[in-house]
């Protein structure tokens, strides 16, 4: 679960460390920088996951806009540094350091390298310990470091770095020959498969989740199982899952009861040969998706998302509050706080209902509050900051409404 992150010229991001809880929310007014704080934070699980050809460091940058990637008024080339805390389990913890430096537009690719990229876990219980960074003594190449315990002499092996690049391509692993262990003592920092499952996240715009597409009839498709940013293989999804995991609709359906109070059953039928489609049976009558409001469409995908058996790591989630239904936002923040399809969550929102869903959440500690603020900072709200307004029966939407500056967000 990721803890702590900290960022320097990022966009206008910037912050020596926030701190995050197994549920955190964004706050903050427009342009503030909650898109940005996402985007940063996926920065590391993009160029892990990136299929393209060539660099994926570089094809991540040149998709955040490689002119764009770099805080406005800060010298070129400058250097952008970001870094990830990461608890694995109760007894194992991860830091990962990445810098690098950003040219001008004119010179990319060619200005735009790694600098600075360092992983390190180990297991406080046990003292082990395994390190990864570039070796600036050697330049092209990785040096990595195993300590079996505190008293044992440090191991070394070096791995070729292609292009300054971590994880160069798809096909490059940047492997380092430690010894195989069949213990599990320590993880294998070098296996793309390790590093995807720390940073296996989902990322959804409360704008991008289409009724319109959602509604369509779906080609069948056997192997999808996660939803894309859109939703459009919601029928897909929903059938293929039920396939999976015996009738995993039955406890979806008793989700959706806490927002739709009339539902009796979901049913997904064969349209033709090569389409499915989804009725819903509402108050003893049953209706097509395209004969449902886009809210309650909506509230079909976020369902999904936060109670899915093929659970993710990270899930965030941009303005979910979109189309839905002020009262609808406390059913959302409940399923947020106990949502099973994700280790951890994440939501920006300009919500004062779903705050006000998650205000017990905060008091308690489950709930990181986060204020964006490009202008004024990025900055954790901590318990103490509101325990008066607490004590008078105020709640975190109250607070938001009339513009608590503890909260920020209003754009004046």
């Amino acid at each position: 679960m990721l803890k702590r992150f900290a960022a320097k010229r990022y966009k206008n991001v910037e912050t020596e460390g926030l701190s995050f809880a197994r549920v955190t929310v964004l706050v903050g007014p427009n342009n503030g920088g909650k898109s940005n704080l996402i985007e940063a934070l996926r920065f590391y699980s993009d160029v892990v996951h990136f299929e393209g050809e060539g660099s994926a460091f570089l094809g991540v940058v040149e998709k955040r806009g490689y002119g764009e990637v770099l805080r406005r008024g800060v010298e070129r080339p400058g250097t952008i540094e970001l870094r990830w805390e990461h608890a694995i389990g109760p007894d194992r913890q991860v830091a990962i350091d990445l810098a690098f430096r950003v040219a001008k537009s004119e010179q990319f690719p060619t200005g735009f390298v790694v600098t600075r990229d360092s992983l390190v876990c180990w297991d406080p219980s046990s003292s082990c310990k395994i390190e990864r960074h570039i070796d600036t003594s050697k330049p092209g190449e990785y040096v990595g470091i195993l300590r079996r315990s505190q008293d044992a002499d440090e191991e070394r092996y070096w791995a070729k770095l292609a292009q300054s690049d971590f994880y160069a391509s798809a096909n490059n692993k940047a492997k380092l020959p430690f010894p195989e262990r069949s213990d599990g003592d320590y993880p294998i920092l070098w296996d793309r498969n390790w590093a995807s499952s720390l940073h296996r996240s989902s990322h959804f715009v409360g704008s991008l989740l289409l009724p319109q597409t959602i509604a369509v009839s779906a080609k069948r498709n056997l192997s999808i199982t996660h939803l894309d940013d859109t939703g459009a293989e919601l029928v897909n999804v929903l059938n293929n899952l039920e396939r999976k995991h015996n009738d995993f609709l039955i406890p979806y359906e008793d989700r959706l009861r806490e927002a739709l109070p009339t539902l009796e059953r979901i049913r997904i039928d064969d349209v033709s040969d090569q389409y499915k489609s989804m009725k819903l049976r509402l108050d003893g009558e049953w209706f097509r998706l395209d004969e449902l409001s886009e809210g309650t469409l909506k509230m079909l995908a976020l369902a999904l998302l936060f109670f899915t058996p093929e659970k993710t790591a990270f899930l965030s989630i941009d303005e979910p509050e979109l189309n839905l239904h002020p009262a609808w936002l406390r059913v959302i923040g409940k399923w947020m706080l106990g949502a099973t399809g994700a280790d951890q969550v994440l939501v920006s929102t300009h919500s004062p209902e779903l705050l006000d869903a998650l205000t017990e959440g905060f008091k308690s500690g489950e709930v990181a509050l986060i204020v964006c603020d490009a202008k004024k900072g990025f900055r954790n709200v901590q318990v103490t900051d509101l325990d008066s307004f607490f004590q008078e029966g105020w709640e975190l939407g109250d607070l938001y409404r009339v513009g608590e500056p503890q909260l920020g967000g209003w754009p004046w």
